[in-house]
């Protein structure tokens, strides 16, 4: 299996915001540059992420609000971390561009985009059906249904983008929240003033015509529609953007979506099946709590990983541990790991007070062993 790494999809090309760059400079930037997010600094320092739907989730005056009030917090990726890690963090935050680490500073970034282009990669996801991963339970609007009525369907079903149809129910393109919202705020933000000098009444009917305005006025034409047999490495070409997404037809009608939300849980979906695969054996595991489990079973899957890359065999991990109490209070840790392999079999020992420093210290000891055999080859 092909492996790829944070620094095999890193984008040097991205947008960076400063934290005080007013949300109203901001918009017309990323509309400019053709994208949905950016990072946010404070001088050299990376502070978080701002995109389009961060805006429009906080409902703010788009004339006065800066970067800093709707910027949130993202997770930060190093150059080794694998695909699967990057799904993982990109599924779970909703965020669409993460930053990359390296030597203490941000030098890049990883995209969904560019992390869903490379399911071609990856046989057991490209092989796919558009059926075997687009979300059906889809609403359809008709183009000249309300922005109001979109908006009160997006909160009941929990949705931020709807398939928009003609009268004949053939697809015309989509509607999307942020859309929606950036264009009130900025309308809102524009007659602010003007309103509350008069009461606000005026407002509120304003409002009102505004809810009522056919979605048709903000249908955004840029979306494809595959039949639901169509290969997953088929349609992903069709995600260009970060807020892309790809309608699946049935009999030439609208009838399931998918989002990149979608595409980054066939990861998942791919690196829990390939968990349950990897011949990993655990002798007298001791009792963890949920976050150390998680970390171990990390550490452990990404030794069984590079060793079955670097060896290009089947591999067995077995993983000894043992504790010995010296006091009521400590306890000291006894990890012994063996790889083995047809004609090959690796061991390593440490022993420290630490669980998990010692676990990793012992994978060090290992991988260093595997390194070897590697250099060797090369020669």
């Amino acid at each position: 299996m092909v492996e790829i790494i944070a620094a095999d999809l890193l984008e040097t090309n991205f947008l960076r915001v400063d934290e005080n760059e007013p949300i109203s400079k901001f918009i017309g930037r990323i509309a400019s540059a053709g994208k949905d997010t950016a990072l946010v600094f404070d001088g050299k320092n990376f502070l978080g992420i701002v995109s389009k739907r961060q805006i429009a989730r906080r409902s703010v005056n788009v004339s006065k609000a800066k970067v800093s009030n709707v910027l949130e917090s993202a997770p930060i990726l190093s150059l080794n971390d694998s695909i699967f890690s990057i799904a993982e963090s990109m599924y779970s935050s909703g965020a669409r561009i993460l930053p990359v680490e390296e030597n203490g500073k941000v030098s890049g970034i990883v995209s969904s985009v560019s992390v869903i282009r490379q399911i071609k990669n990856f046989p057991e996801l490209r092989n796919l059906k558009a059926k075997d991963i687009a979300s059906f339970d889809m609403v359809v609007l008709d183009e000249k249904e309300s922005i109001g009525k979109a908006l009160s369907v997006m909160k009941q079903k929990n949705v931020k983008k709807i398939p928009v149809t003609d009268s004949k129910k053939k697809l015309v393109g989509i509607v999307r929240f942020e859309d929606i919202m950036l264009s009130y705020l900025k309308w809102a933000s524009d007659r602010s003033d003007v309103f509350r000098s008069e009461g606000g009444a005026s407002h509120t009917n304003e409002k009102e015509s505004i809810l009522e305005t056919p979605i048709s006025n903000l249908i955004s034409s840029s979306v494809s529609m595959v039949e639901e047999n169509t290969a997953i490495s088929d349609l992903i070409d069709g995600i260009t953007r970060e807020d892309s997404c790809v309608v699946v037809g049935k009999n030439g009608f609208p009838a399931g979506i998918i989002t990149h939300k979608d595409l980054l849980s066939g990861f998942l979906k791919l690196q829990k099946s390939l968990s349950e695969k990897r011949n990993i054996q655990f002798v007298s595991l001791p009792e963890l709590d949920e976050i150390d489990s998680a970390q171990l079973e990390k550490m452990l899957e990404e030794l069984y990983d590079k060793s079955r890359k670097l060896i290009g065999k089947e591999v067995l991990l077995v993983v000894h541990f043992k504790e010995q109490k010296k006091s009521q209070l400590r306890a000291k840790h006894f990890v012994h790991i063996r790889l083995s392999s047809p004609g090959l079999r690796l061991v390593a020992d440490c022993a420290d007070w630490k669980f998990l420093p010692t676990v990793q210290k012992t994978i060090s000891k290992i991988s260093a062993e595997i390194n070897k055999l590697e250099s060797k080859k090369k020669r």
